[in-house]
């Protein structure tokens, strides 16, 4: 059973994610189209305008392909990136360990049915599904734990700058971390096994991520990309020599971001002078330009002008784009018309169009990916048996218990229209207290608030004689919104897939695949039977 509920009856969203669901409207400044089926179409025909080297990217995806197994699908969205006709559907997410939160998983399936919708839309036309591996942030932190069944695991390891490009080692230790909690039942064995065997297959963590990614998405025709390639930076130059020069995209972005602000939206992500990092085995480092040279932070590493642009020739895989000019590099490489992201990405992009313009590139659909929530068969019967409502569990967890504890008295335990007559009287005994002695007044006033005071305290006590008694009722709801909101936050935002897929097997997928489509704009909760 699917229940779906607007993005303005979920609390745990932004102003501006809810904004943008509900009314994109008010961004049309920030893009070149709506999140609407009509304007992805009127993209795919513009996008023709913008070529791409088609035989580069094929060739580097077949490459990053060349050692692993690949489906019949795959092969064939393979070849048809060859065609002028043929477009792609892009999401990306940093390499989370074990995919991450569950969002890394409904981006994914929220391109592959967008992808196979316009392929039905506009049956001249090919549109593939593409995952991009961000494998060169350097933000271990950020991606090396990952939470099932509420136990945290994390990936151990001493190795620093790109995290894609780290060794495996410290891997198996997490996988084994993993084993331990999601037990012994078949589809636990077969997942387990399986990651123990990309591990060993694995050259660097990027490739790990990407077999794993793989496995779970290829029978779809998904495309895994890593962009961290001196092939596809090679197509990058142009562009990374004018944010070396020009210094283009830091004025362009604070821009943006100060229009954005007039309609009350914060910025999202920084600019910088220059966009920029250096990589190196153990080190990802800003390009700074100072004292008329440019200079690689935390490093002895600097260049003159002329320096830098013939070592970004001779070498374009030691130049890393950063949270401003990534966007700006798949978009570059890639013949695409929609990127799929979560409300903090496209956030960052809604200050992207006139840097994108500025450099010559197509800025393409920008589509809110699906949000979810599973709730279990037995956290079903425990809220029906409760009697509350889906959209209630969305509450904060004290009204929440409050409007349960006055739902289930059979009579109102607030005494507000008590009070109401208690001010009443209090008008009557103040008017005559007036008129006998003005100077009483004060006293009155101040019996009147003690009194108040003292209902307000009954009301309390009549409140937690009723949870005491509903005790148990009242841990189940405190118990289910720990399990549905972590920390307060929502579910997809902290666990991983793998506590449902173990448990519900490939019929969660295909619930998923059935349901995620990120053109329809509510937040779907998904009962799982």
């Amino acid at each position: 059973m699917i229940i779906k509920i607007p993005f303005s009856e979920v609390p745990q969203l932004s102003a501006r994610d809810v904004d943008y669901q509900s009314n994109p409207q008010i961004f049309e400044p920030f893009l070149n189209y709506l999140p609407t089926l009509e304007d992805l179409k009127r993209a795919a025909n513009e996008r023709k305008k913008f070529p791409v080297s088609r035989s580069t990217l094929v060739e580097e995806i077949k490459g990053q392909y060349a050692e692993f197994v690949i489906s019949e699908s795959q092969s064939e969205n393979i070849a048809l990136l060859e065609s002028e006709h043929t477009f792609t559907i892009i999401t990306a997410h940093q390499p989370a360990l074990f995919t991450g939160p569950l969002y890394f998983i409904y981006k994914i399936f929220s391109a592959i049915n967008l992808a196979e919708q316009m392929n039905k839309e506009m049956p001249d036309h090919r549109f593939v599904p593409v995952f991009i591996n961000g494998s060169e942030d350097h933000d271990l932190n950020e991606i090396n734990h990952t939470s099932v069944f509420g136990k945290e695991i994390i990936w151990t390891t001493d190795e620093k700058g790109a995290v894609g490009r780290m060794s495996v080692a410290g891997l198996d230790a997490a996988i084994e971390s993993l084993s331990t909690i999601l037990g012994t039942n078949e589809r636990s064995t077969a997942i387990i096994d399986s990651l123990r065997q990309f591990s060993s297959q694995s050259k660097n963590y990027n490739q790990f991520i990407f077999l794993l990614v793989n496995h779970l998405f290829s029978q779809y025709g998904l495309i895994v990309l890593t962009m961290d390639s001196r092939a596809l930076k090679q197509l990058f130059i142009p562009h990374m020599k004018r944010e070396i020069v020009e210094k283009l995209s830091e004025k362009i972005v604070l821009d943006a971001q100060t229009s954005l602000g007039r309609l009350g939206y914060t910025p999202q992500a920084h600019a910088r002078e220059i966009n920029l990092f250096y990589l190196q085995d153990q080190s990802r480092e800003r390009i700074i330009f100072e004292d008329n040279s440019y200079r690689v932070l935390n490093t002895d590493i600097k260049f003159s002008q002329e320096e830098i642009l013939l070592d970004l020739e001779n070498y374009p895989e030691k130049y890393s784009p950063n949270v401003i000019l990534r966007p700006l590099f798949q978009e570059s490489i890639l013949p695409n018309i929609a990127y799929i992201g979560g409300g903090g990405e496209l956030a960052y992009w809604l200050e992207r169009k006139n840097q994108f313009k500025a450099f010559g590139t197509f800025f393409p659909a920008l589509i809110r990916r699906n949000s979810a929530m599973i709730v279990t068969t037995s956290q079903t019967k425990i809220i029906e048996k409760l009697g509350l409502s889906v959209n209630q569990l969305f509450l904060e967890e004290n009204k929440l218990i409050n409007e349960y504890v006055s739902s289930s008295t059979t009579f109102d335990i607030h005494l507000s229209e008590e009070s109401v007559e208690i001010e009443k009287t209090f008008a009557r005994i103040k008017s005559k207290s007036g008129q006998a002695d003005p100077t009483l007044i004060e006293m009155v006033e101040a019996e009147k608030v003690k009194t108040l005071k003292q209902i307000e305290q009954i009301e309390s006590r009549i409140k937690r004689s009723i949870k005491k008694k509903e005790e148990v009722s009242i841990n189940q709801i405190t118990n289910l919104k720990s399990k549905l909101f972590a920390n307060g936050g929502l579910q997809e935002r902290h666990e991983n897939f793998l506590q449902f897929y173990t448990t519900l097997g490939d019929k969660f997928f295909d619930v998923l695949k059935e349901n995620l489509n990120p053109l329809n704009k509510e937040f779907l909760v998904i009962v799982a039977e």
